[in-house]
């Protein structure tokens, strides 16, 4: 079984390293290193073959705008709405009439209607236009293409034609060369049958301006063979630097970089080993209890993996750029699960991987980097949702003020910095707020404890810890007492003191069984008096199932169920034991009665609360204790603990022990000398 977990905890960075190499993109590499602005630290260049000067994409999107602004859009023009328009004159002819048109003579009628025929056709042999709404601004100069029913076309300007909002206006003018028709017609009437026969046909203008967009040239000149580019510390110009872009995207997608590919092939995968392989050796050489948990390297190399895998899909669409992926929720999981170190490494590894293939490497590295210390400096540990918040809003700034620092050494005026770099940073900070739901999914899969849930744990209002409180009030009180303690030893010698301040808050929930049998729940009366040793054993030792059978009902997790296991070992219950013994003392003794069921405590913290516990519950039998007697108290139970090798298997040294010791001590004296003896007065 053990060589299996072995095998496979080799075989997930092996695995690791494969599936990057064969995700990530590969391309050839440019080996010269340059900024905008800076000195040329290479040899003298001169291009090594014919390639085309690039535009800078200002410089394109300027030939587009120019373009846009030059276009003549297309307009139709509609057949037989003259036709269309009489039909409706000799419809309406009597309300467009002034007078009664039904008393007209027949030679009245056909003169009117032949006069306003005519008006009908001279307009629209000009034309009626219906502007599209956005070349409304363009109106005092507007001019268009307007494409006939045979398919010819003809440019023209707006005063070639007639607005369609202007028909009125122009059968006033009209009307005031012909008396005759001001006399006849009304000119509101008759505008109102006018409709427009020029319109805009927007798939002809569409099609037309995407295929000229399309050839736009993305080039600007082309520098030959042979010729000199640049020489060694020479300022590299906006200019210079636009024709060392165009060399090494040129060299990048060139058919001699892809004849080596082997070779770069070989590069990246030896890239990608040397940074897995050092990342596996420092957690063999400083974290050999995650190093050898199968479940614990699983999640540490699949959250790195899982950002190499975005980062690679944000590359593969240009609409999307690489800042906007959270690279900060790497060490903000980890810490949660994990130290700050282990946080930080983790983040370095994700990052280092992605700078290979990324666009502007060094930029990248280097802002990511500052940003992963700025999470371990602001959170260390993920406690609070406030703290959170406030720690992800200064890793934006920190982007925002990186980003900004290394753009002012790189550009010559403030208005070349791209600030659209600001708005992806910000999306990161929106998606970073997302690591805060993924610890509990985290938790979920992998059957961790965060210290989110252990601050909730904490809360001296959950149900338990409630109902112990109810139930057994001293042991309550025992409890957090041992938990102050503990706390205080954990910040002092180093380890989690959050868990095993939680640890001691439930780690004796099961006297809630019987809490009459403890003596800090009693109250004069004592049922110990009225059983025998055994039988008064086997009640005290029964706490610890029952506490881990409280602990399983509520869902308490396992690092907490630990606690109430251990806090006795594998201890014996002195007080019964020794008096059974001295009843009888000609008896073989089953020792297996009065013996806790244990195990002994393997981590630093439930050994700290094992003894904290025994010391704690020793110290309220003493009546008025001085200093001398409270040291004494805490140094031969801990001798007792060392003796009966109870703390043997526990990660903590006789250096932090004796450091423990001291911090208990301080404790102590702190609580039963807390009132201050003022002197009497005279």
């Amino acid at each position: 079984m053990d060589n299996s977990k072995n095998i496979i905890r080799f075989l997930i960075p092996i695995a690791f390293v494969i599936f990057v190499f064969y995700s990530i993109p590969k391309e050839g590499k440019f080996k010269y290193e340059y900024s905008k602005y800076e000195l040329w630290q290479h040899e003298d260049l001169s291009a090594p073959f014919t390639f085309p000067i690039h535009k800078t994409q200002k410089e394109i999107d300027a030939d587009k705008k120019k373009l846009i602004n030059s276009f003549l859009p297309f307009y139709s023009k509609l057949p037989n709405v003259s036709k269309q328009v009489n039909n409706k004159l000799i419809e309406k002819i009597s309300d467009i009439y002034i007078e009664d048109y039904d008393s007209l003579s027949e030679n009245q009628k056909i003169y009117i209607l032949s006069i306003s025929k005519q008006l009908i056709d001279d307009i629209y042999k000009r034309g009626i236009i219906s502007i599209e709404k956005n070349h409304f601004k363009h109106q005092s100069q507007f001019y268009f293409t307007l494409v006939f029913p045979d398919k010819t076309a003809k440019e023209l300007s707006l005063s070639d034609v007639i607005p369609s909002t202007e028909v009125s206006k122009y059968l006033e003018n009209v009307f005031n060369k012909k008396p005759v028709l001001r006399r006849s017609l009304n000119i509101e009437s008759l505008s109102s049958i006018f409709v427009a026969d020029i319109i805009y046909n927007e798939e002809l203008s569409e099609t037309k301006i995407n295929n000229e967009l399309s050839n736009i040239s993305l080039n600007k000149g082309l520098v030959y063979e042979g010729q000199k580019i640049i020489s060694k510390n020479v300022k590299v110009t906006p200019e210079k630097f636009q024709i060392l872009e165009s060399l090494r995207l040129e060299y990048e997608s060139s058919i001699e970089s892809k004849k080596k590919n082997y070779l770069m092939y070989i590069g990246y995968f030896l890239l990608i080993i040397i940074i897995t392989g050092s990342f596996v050796l420092y957690i063999f050489l400083f974290y050999k209890k995650i190093f050898n948990s199968t479940k614990d390297l699983l999640l540490i190399f699949l959250t790195i993996l899982l950002f190499i895998l975005l980062s690679t899909w944000a590359l593969k669409i240009e609409l999307i750029n690489i800042y906007l992926i959270p690279f900060c929720i790497v060490p903000i999981l980890l810490l949660s699960f994990y130290d700050a170190r282990i946080g930080f490494i983790s983040h370095m590894i994700t990052v280092l991987i992605i700078s290979i293939f990324a666009p502007n490497n060094f930029e990248f590295l280097f802002i990511q980097i500052i940003a992963g210390l700025g999470v371990i400096l602001g959170i260390y540990q993920v406690k609070y949702l406030s703290q959170f918040f406030i720690t992800v809003l200064t890793i934006l700034f920190v982007y925002y003020f990186s980003y900004f620092g290394i753009k002012l050494i790189q550009v010559n005026a403030i208005s070349e910095i791209e600030f659209s770099a600001f708005i992806w940073f910000t999306g990161s900070f929106i998606l970073t707020l997302l690591a805060y739901p993924l610890i509990f999914a985290y938790e979920k899969v992998f059957g961790l404890l965060s210290d989110i849930t252990l601050v909730e744990l904490s809360d001296l209002n959950k149900k338990l810890l409630r109902e112990l409180s109810k139930k057994a009030p001293g042991t309550f009180q025992h409890s957090v007492q041992v938990s102050n303690i503990s706390e205080a030893v954990l910040n002092k010698i180093g380890g989690n003191s959050l868990l095993a301040r939680v640890g001691a808050l439930y780690h004796d929930i099961g006297k809630m069984h019987a809490p009459q049998y403890y003596i800090e729940n009693q109250k004069g009366f004592n049922p110990h008096d009225e059983l025998n040793e055994k039988e008064s054993a086997e009640i005290i030792v029964k706490h610890v199932r029952k506490g881990v059978e409280y602990a399983k009902e509520h869902k308490l997790p396992k690092e907490i169920v630990d606690f109430i296991k251990t806090h006795h070992g594998t201890s014996r219950a002195e007080f019964f034991y020794r008096n059974y013994k001295k009843k009888h003392p000609d008896e073989k003794i089953d020792e297996s009665i009065f013996t806790y069921p244990g195990p002994r405590p393997i981590k630093k913290e439930t050994a700290v609360v094992m003894i904290v516990d025994s010391i704690e519950a020793a110290s309220k039998s003493l009546k008025n204790p001085s200093e001398k007697d409270l040291e004494k108290l805490v140094d031969d139970l801990v001798e007792n603990k060392l003796t009966n090798k109870q703390l043997s298997m526990a990660n903590i040294s006789l250096k932090e022990i004796r450091m423990a010791k001291g911090i208990i001590k301080l404790s102590l004296k702190t609580i039963y000398h807390s009132r201050i003896e003022y002197p009497k007065e005279n």
